[in-house]
């Protein structure tokens, strides 16, 4: 080896790991899917009830939509994008990169995707109101994209969301006044302390947002999460709009 590699190797093994390897992030346009589950003995004449299943960090589209028997078959329409980031063996909506600049952009892309998924199944399907379900960062996207095309969705169903003022901006905060929201919380989260439920429900009702709240006992996870009351709530709201009979 030259002494010029020696001492160039010299340098660069001195030089601080993030001076040597960057991220620099590109804006990738990729295809991806968007997984759909129709109701058991469908009928293309009827219109169902649009449920989008939105998973948390590390879930997956796939994991979402094993929560179908337990929302009932033969109800909704269900939806599960899955986010671009993988995070071991699932998936995550945002990197995993401290740039607040950087989860601007790919709040944007989120909420941009499922907008478009709620538009392309509109096209597809005869659809009732369109309601989001989140779980952790899918709450939290949820949130988002409900706050962002208020028009497009009739409710919002949270389980194990993080704190709202942390996420939402006045605007934000403000465009979901009126909507419907379903919130539940597992008593023994350690991801998100239960413990921090009674402000975030003087939050939502400050910010005029009527909200059913369900805990159950059980972690940062939807095993026991009371899901038959989620579907029981989501046919009570389209019972609420639709036309009085004459």
């Amino acid at each position: 080896m030259r002494p010029s590699s020696v001492v160039f190797s010299l340098l660069l093994a001195l030089l601080p790991a993030d001076a040597r390897a960057q991220d620099v992030w590109l804006e990738a346009r990729i295809l991806t899917p968007l997984r759909v589950v129709l109701p058991k003995d469908y009928e293309a004449t009827r219109a169902y009830p649009l449920v989008i299943l939105l998973h948390g960090r590390g879930g997956s589209a796939e994991s979402m939509l094993t929560l179908q028997p337990r929302l009932g078959e033969a109800t909704f329409i269900l939806a599960a994008p899955e986010g671009a980031y993988p995070v071991g063996p699932g998936h995550s909506w945002y990197p995993a990169y401290d740039d607040p600049k950087l989860w601007r952009f790919t709040d944007a892309q989120a909420v941009d995707l499922i907008q478009r998924a709620i538009r392309t199944l509109k096209e597809r399907y005869r659809l009732g109101g369109v309601y989001l379900l989140g779980h952790s960062q899918g709450a939290a996207l949820a949130y988002l994209s409900a706050a962002r095309h208020r028009n497009e969705v009739a409710g919002v169903l949270a389980f194990g969301a993080g704190k709202p003022e942390a996420l939402l901006g006045d605007e934000e905060r403000a465009a979901l006044k009126g909507l419907p929201h379903f919130l539940s919380h597992g008593r023994n989260d350690r991801l998100v302390p239960f413990g921090d439920l009674p402000a975030r429900l003087d939050y939502w009702k400050a910010a005029g947002v009527p909200t059913t709240f369900e805990p159950y006992v059980g972690g940062h996870d939807l095993t026991s999460a009371p899901l038959a009351e989620a579907a029981a709530w989501i046919l009570k709201q389209e019972k609420a709009k639709a036309p009085a009979a004459p």
